[in-house]
């Protein structure tokens, strides 16, 4: 590992302003001691707070803020004993999030930083596309590891209309998306974001919801600059629209119904359905149950290829899903089916790999979009979702505050995925088993947590080869993050 050189302090600020745009990107190098002092002389919040009637404090655009810093260590690693890249790496991330009420009950805004130093990376077989996981240029390039790097993480303008119980709120700039068909991920050691507009209405005491996303731009979760959308060959997408609502149902006191439906769109590249009910029952204080159905279509446009983007064009998934809680122990069961053909697999010349890995389902709006996934059955390393593919999923989670041990949370997951002895793919089965644990500190160390998450995951041909027998891919998962959140 390279050693960290941080006796210098160099701030490096680019910004960037247009009609239609705003983009902020900073390199950091460390810091030294001269610095630091000379900040411990400066009161920031110094000027004359005593000349205002009511303190900022107090008023609603302050009051009903939100002010939080975020600290991430993670190490990531992957190992495989044939196709998967073999790599190992770890980083520190930092992420400041202020949100803040609204002025006069109208007018607000979010600001967001996020950034990291990579402390450490091995990559074992060179397998381009994934080089680095936590921090990368979006040329493919590898950041130094003596420089700290970052990007906007929020950074809106919101207006709202009405009240607590019934309102519509209009934004615009960069947020993060958390839909079923679009979400941002913070999966690795910073989150991604979007840029464009945002429109949301809550009514009936936010039972119904309606809500809407028009995206012109992207910063991935591994890099730190804005990018356009793209398609599989690099051909622009102009932008991503999305529209949504939901409905919540108190059926009975101690029952309720929820249905949710989106449909999303990329220019000339996909567009998307989604659907999903879900009924949930209370028995007891401490005992429940969870019914979940969903479904997703996916259709090609225009400038869809299969050779491209995988699947000819037309391709759904189908999942079904059920939850029981009791006394700290969550089980659960999924079931999952997937129909995505591709034109051209009973190529027989071609291997195996080469043909299964298109004819999946693509759930990417955009190439370089997070590819975003409601199925339950998708998993950590894989997505379980190959061309009549059934699966059939089980997990059982407990939380140790029933045995006087708060905060502290196990869950292990194991996912099979078959296929018809008739399929052309040439695959005969695919599974993954997750195992995580995750430890909230309790009382004064309130606020920071450490996971472990760990997958092991494999798919086996069906098909016998002179010498070589059925092709086998395994691999391997490993992931450690220590957070601290700390509202201020």
């Amino acid at each position: 590992m390279k050693k960290l050189n941080l006796t210098t302090t160099t701030l490096t600020v680019m910004i960037a302003l247009s009609s239609s745009s705003f983009n902020l990107s900073f390199a950091f190098d460390s810091h030294n001691k001269q610095y630091r002092n000379a900040m411990k002389s400066v009161n920031v919040f110094e000027p004359h707070i005593e000349r205002y009637s009511t303190p900022y404090s107090e008023t609603p655009f302050f009051q009903k803020g939100m002010l939080k810093l975020k600290l991430k260590n993670m190490y990531l690693q992957q190992h495989s004993f044939t196709f998967y890249p073999t790599f190992a790496q770890w980083g520190q991330g930092l992420m400041l999030d202020f949100q803040s009420g609204y002025m006069n009950n109208v007018i607000g805004f979010d600001a967001g930083f996020a950034g990291g130093m990579k402390l450490y990376s091995k990559n074992e077989n060179n397998h381009p596309a994934t080089f680095d996981q936590l921090l990368t240029r979006k040329d493919g390039t590898a950041f130094d590891f003596d420089t700290f790097y970052g990007h906007i993480e929020r950074l809106n303008l919101k207006v709202r209309v009405g009240n607590e119980a019934q309102f519509a709120t209009l934004r615009y700039g960069f947020f993060p998306v958390n839909s079923a068909l679009i979400s941002d991920s913070s999966s690795r050691l910073l989150p991604s974001t979007s840029q464009g507009g945002s429109l949301e209405v809550s009514l009936m005491d936010s039972k119904l919801k309606g809500y809407g996303y028009w995206l012109t731009d992207t910063i991935k979760r591994t890099e730190t600059e804005r990018v356009k959308f793209l398609t599989a060959d690099n051909q622009k997408v102009d932008h991503v629209w999305l529209a949504g609502a939901s409905y919540r149902l108190d059926a009975t006191q101690n029952s309720s119904l929820f249905v949710n439906a989106e449909v999303a769109e990329s220019e000339k590249y996909q567009r998307q359905y989604f659907a999903q009910a879900s009924y949930d029952v209370d028995f007891a204080e401490d005992k429940s149950f969870l019914a979940n159905v969903q479904y997703r279509r996916v259709k090609g446009l225009a400038n869809w290829s299969p050779a491209r983007d995988g699947h000819n064009g037309e391709a759904f998934n189908f999942n079904v899903n059920g939850l029981v809680r009791a006394y700290g122990l969550r089980v659960a069961g999924s079931f999952s089916y997937t129909d995505a053909p591709y034109p051209e697999i009973n190529n027989t010349n071609a291997a195996q790999i080469d043909r299964a890995r298109y004819a999946q389902m693509n759930s990417k709006l955009a190439d370089n979009m997070y590819a975003s996934s409601a199925s339950w059955t998708c998993r950590q390393i894989h997505s379980f979702q190959y061309h009549k593919e059934s699966v059939i999923q089980g997990s059982v989670a407990y939380d140790f505050a029933e045995k006087n041990i708060p905060g502290l949370n196990v869950k292990l997951t194991h996912t099979y995925g078959f296929f018809p002895e008739d399929s052309l793919l040439g695959l005969d089965h695919e599974q993954e088993t997750d195992l995580g644990f995750r430890y909230d500190f309790q009382d004064s160390l309130k606020g920071i947590a450490l996971s472990v998450e760990s997958a092991w995951y494999s798919i086996q041909g069906s098909q016998e080869y002179p010498g070589v027998g059925r092709q086998k891919i395994d691999a391997r998962d490993f992931r450690f993050i220590a957070s601290y959140e700390y509202p201020m």
